[in-house]
């Protein structure tokens, strides 16, 4: 069984110079297909084409993972035809990409009980495993995933508890990736925790659950493994002409937010955070992402991990009508920061159980 207690040192006790860096995605929900436009552009096959289609320094194809809620290819959940969703899915499966299991029905289930979760578990895999029909819309088909590939677990809404964590060991998955990490004081993006297990539980959800009580501490579990969701940073005043943004971002954000620290510039780590509550344009999301990842670069290069709904990147997302940017340009976001990373001869675009995998056997570039 994998111990790796949290560390800002990298693993094997190697330079962090010499170390790739891991950039990884993780998208959830991924209600949009894509294959309902002409040209097929938007959703999940936007996102799938726009990682594989991307290569890293050895020449392997850039991946991503997607965190799938089965409602979305049952009728009770349909946004569209069922079975085009379900193509879209495999088509990431068959892509190469990997693929995790976000439950079923997305419930919040900040109090839910061991057995309630692990309903919401095993009814998304037991759909998931179903063999692929094409053109079927009913329950009766899947992607044809086999269980044992699904290795992973994130939990709606960031809404976890300690039973989530009990019912992810029961299934056995590898690691979940619903625990944020770098809020805590002294850490600036140069010094994040690497990938962990949580064997002496999560620091960064007792520093949470430090300040607010109601956000449970989910203790230790032996062996599985923490993918953390990290904080962004948005760039200083002194820093926001280099990537292209005019100064005042961190500003704009405390008018918007007042539990913004304009001191460290920190947001939760996912584009929703990022296009809603901060209102962000495409440019000033683009700057912030690409200051989290050279502030990793010039530190110990902890992984960079992004959480993303490919829903946001389709044409018809208008849950939030207070985006103030185009589905063009929020897809602009993700193309355009790929690139700028792959411009990095150290920077390696990968899903996070590759990831783990480099933190079990840890290698220099």
């Amino acid at each position: 069984m994998d111990k790796f207690l949290p560390s800002q040192k990298p693993p094997g006790n190697l330079n962090a110079k010499k170390i790739p860096q891991f950039v990884s995605f993780g998208f959830d929900d991924n209600e949009k297909s894509g294959f309902t436009q002409e040209k097929g552009t938007e959703g999940m096959k936007w996102a799938v084409d726009t990682f594989v289609s991307r290569k890293n320094p050895d020449g392997t194809n850039c991946s991503c993972a997607f965190y799938f809620n089965t409602k979305y290819i049952t009728k009770d959940g349909a946004e569209e035809p069922p079975h085009l969703v379900k193509k879209s899915w495999k088509h990431a499966m068959d892509s190469g990409c990997e693929i995790g299991c976000h439950t079923h029905s997305h419930f919040n289930g900040s109090k839910f009980t061991v057995d309630e979760w692990l309903f919401e578990m095993n009814k998304c895999m037991d759909i998931l495993a179903k063999p692929y029909i094409d053109g079927d819309d009913s329950e009766h088909s899947g992607i044809g995933i086999a269980k044992d590939k699904i290795k992973s677990f994130r939990t709606p809404f960031v809404a976890y508890n300690a039973n989530m964590l009990k019912a992810a060991e029961k299934m056995g998955f590898v690691y979940d990736c619903s625990l944020e990490e770098g809020f805590q004081d002294g850490q600036d993006g140069t010094n994040f925790y690497f990938p962990y297990t949580l064997d002496e539980g999560s620091p960064g959800n007792k520093y949470i659950h430090s300040q607010n009580p109601e956000k449970e501490e989910v203790g230790r579990h032996a062996g599985i493994w923490e993918i953390p969701a990290y904080v962004f940073i948005v760039p200083p005043d002194e820093l926001c002409e280099k990537y292209g943004v005019k100064k005042g971002l961190r500003k704009k954000c405390a008018s918007l937010n007042d539990f913004f620290n304009e001191r460290d510039g920190k947001i939760t780590g996912f584009d929703y955070n990022t296009f809603v509550p901060f209102q962000m344009t495409a440019d000033e999301f683009i700057a912030t992402l690409k200051h989290t990842l050279d502030l990793r670069i010039n530190g110990n290069r902890a992984p960079f991990f992004v959480g993303g709904h490919t829903g946001i990147y389709a044409q018809g997302y208008e849950s939030e009508p207070e985006i103030l940017i185009s589905e063009h340009e929020r897809r602009r976001v993700i193309e355009e920061f790929l690139d700028y990373a792959l411009g990095k001869p150290e920077v390696f675009i990968a899903a996070p159980i590759k990831i783990i995998d480099w933190m079990r056997n840890p290698k220099e570039l």
